[in-house]
This record gives structure tokens, sequence and C-alpha cells, in this order.
């Protein structure tokens, strides 16, 4: 059973939250896939303020480059 959520995290176009279960301390928390998450605990509300904290996934859409050397 979950305890709370502490983060959510957009990871290749899947989300994923981070859960800290009952009767575990945080340090045990786990990533878990969203949907997996929502239809396993159904019960269990989740913020909008942890998706919005989290932003959007940095490895989509974006190429990157050697810096010229100064």
């Amino acid at each position: 059973m979950p305890d709370r959520v502490l983060q959510a995290q957009l990871r290749r176009d899947i989300w994923y939250v981070l859960v800290q279960w009952q009767g575990m301390p945080a340090s045990k928390a786990t990533w878990e896939k969203l949907q997996e998450f929502q239809d396993s605990n159904p019960d269990v509300q989740l913020e909008d303020e942890l998706f919005a904290k989290a932003g959007r996934d940095v490895r989509t859409g974006l190429h990157y480059g050697r810096r010229e050397p100064n």
C-alpha cells in the first residue's frame, strides 16, 4: 500500500512516480510507471503539482553537440 507519492518524472515520454510505501522509509521509495501505479491503486489521488514540478522530458527532440573551445 502506498504511503505517499514523493515525485514525478517524465522519461522518454513515459511518466514515473516515486512512491514511498507504507511502513518503509523514504530511502526505500521506488520508481513506478504512472499507468501501472494508477491501475493497481485507483483510489490514490495524485496532485497536479507533482507533474508541474517535473517539467518536460529533457531528452525529447534535443540535439547535442560539442562546445567550441575558447
